[in-house]
């Protein structure tokens, strides 16, 4: 989990700015699952803004198959960014035993 800095260009950001896109997919075909993604294939959600005010999710959970199966919820909490707590939104991953 963290800041990858990285994600898929046109679902990730409000631009097309992402370079070495390649680097975050070839994570996820070899199996990592991105936690929040595959929970919200249909959404739009974005952790991070430029001083110029463009939107990205950066902030990124990846999971093998077999923890991807105890977790039971992924979101972000843009409060803690809004609070001036961080400069990106928290991401918070809910893992059952």
């Amino acid at each position: 989990m963290g800041d990858f800095h990285k994600g898929i260009r046109g679902v990730d950001e409000t631009g097309e700015s992402f370079y070495a896109e390649e680097c975050f997919i070839g994570l996820l075909d070899q199996g990592w699952i991105d936690r929040w993604g595959s929970r919200h294939p249909s959404k739009a959600e974005l952790s991070w803004y430029s001083r110029k005010g463009a939107g990205f999710r950066i902030d990124h959970g990846l999971a093998s198959p077999m923890l991807d199966e105890r977790i039971s919820s992924a979101r972000y909490e843009h409060s803690v960014m809004q609070a001036g707590l961080s400069d990106h939104s928290a991401l918070v991953v809910e893992i059952v035993d």
